[in-house]
């Protein structure tokens, strides 16, 4: 990739080597791919997206998973590099202890669903 800042949908697909209509699904399917839209809809890819998109192709060619599957991943290895970079600022993350010690049932869905705001009030601290 060169100096470009931001890549369109048809770069992105040659770079990737994947069909147009994969990378507009996957945006559906994937919250964290977020390519920024103009006006008319066209969609520009920063590097992180590109990089996202790569990782994301990785886990459904190459290691088999599927699409909720990957989301599963994504989604904790998510949540370990929030923790980290929480931990890095010396923000309190005495909740997540709770967490692996509670037993994941859907009886605890709500307190679940608690922690996931706590972590996404952590992400808004860190960007």
């Amino acid at each position: 990739m060169d100096s470009k800042i931001f890549y369109t949908i048809t770069e992105v697909s040659k770079i990737l080597k994947l069909e147009s209509y994969v990378l507009r699904f996957w945006e559906r399917e994937f919250s964290m791919i977020t390519p920024t839209k103009q006006a008319r809809g066209k969609r520009l890819y920063r590097k992180e997206d590109i990089a996202i998109i790569k990782y994301i192709k990785e886990l459904l060619y190459d290691h088999g998973y599927t699409i909720k599957g990957a989301n599963k991943h994504l989604t904790k290895s998510r949540v370990k590099q929030i923790i980290n970079a929480s931990k890095e600022q010396g923000l309190n993350l005495s909740f997540f202890d709770q967490i692996q010690e509670e037993n994941t049932s859907t009886s605890n869905k709500a307190h679940l669903e608690k922690i996931n705001e706590q972590l996404e009030e952590i992400e808004k601290l860190l960007k």
